[in-house]
């Protein structure tokens, strides 16, 4: 597929800021991704996701989602609590990341499509939705 400047109007796509639509048959997923970017979004994913605390695994699933915040452009898993072997509690006060100095504002507004966003620069620690920090340790086995 080409972009409509270099196949002409004739060729059935529109191309507008960038944007891509063959007419009637389609839309990009990015536009529909990013007309959403204000709600909390997730996928489910068909692959075996495993994490390790030192030489223990303590997350072996294949019930993981991809989580996208509203605003944020990269995902994150979030797992069944059920597939997590490690106690899972709510983070000492001290252990919950400062994320004072980040943020949309903080950091001259990233934006996408003129949109303020949260990108890989922005660290997991400043959220869009409500929640406890929580922590894992030990092991639940």
């Amino acid at each position: 597929m080409r972009r409509a400047a270099d196949r002409g109007a004739a060729g059935g796509c529109v191309a507008a800021s960038r944007v891509w639509q063959i007419s009637g048959m389609s839309i990009r997923l990015r536009d529909v991704l990013m007309g959403q970017l204000e709600t909390l979004r997730h996928e489910p994913i068909d692959k075996r996701i495993r994490a390790t605390l030192g030489d223990a695994t303590i997350i072996d699933t294949t019930g993981a989602l991809l989580v996208w915040e509203p605003k944020r452009v990269v995902p994150t898993y979030a797992v069944p609590l059920g597939d997590i072997a490690a106690d899972v509690g709510p983070a000492e006060a001290g252990d919950a990341p400062d994320a004072s100095g980040f943020g949309v504002a903080a950091m001259g507004a990233p934006q996408l499509l003129g949109r303020p966003v949260l990108d890989p620069s922005v660290p997991f620690a400043v959220r869009t939705t409500a929640g406890e920090v929580l922590e894992l340790s030990g092991s639940s086995a």
